[in-house]
């Protein structure tokens, strides 16, 4: 998703939605998520932040998958939908697997 705002739904945890409807926006704010991960295979700019960063490239697209699958899995507390910053912020560092993929591409 390189602009979920095309669709109507945040790309950012500042502009996530906290209304009443959809549990609190559970299904429209992974669109945030989504944007993480286009942003590390793509690279690009979120709009939102205006952060760029130089994805990772397809060919190590596995590797972003098992980042996002621990950080959802390993790292995010159950009572996560209430407090989605605290967990987003720690995962890169605990989850990064830029060195091994850069090893295990020589």
């Amino acid at each position: 998703m390189d602009n979920p705002a095309l669709y109507g739904h945040p790309d950012h945890y500042s502009t996530r939605y906290q209304g009443p409807q959809d549990a609190g926006g559970i299904h429209r704010n992974c669109s945030i998520s989504n944007q993480v991960y286009y942003l590390a295979i793509e690279g690009g700019t979120n709009r939102t932040s205006r952060l760029s960063v130089q994805g990772v490239g397809g060919g190590n697209r596995d590797q972003i998958e098992k980042v996002m699958y621990r950080a959802f899995t390993l790292m995010m507390p159950s009572d996560a939908a209430s407090r989605p910053r605290a967990w987003s912020r720690s995962s890169p560092r605990a989850t990064s697997t830029a060195p091994a993929a850069r090893r295990s591409a020589r």
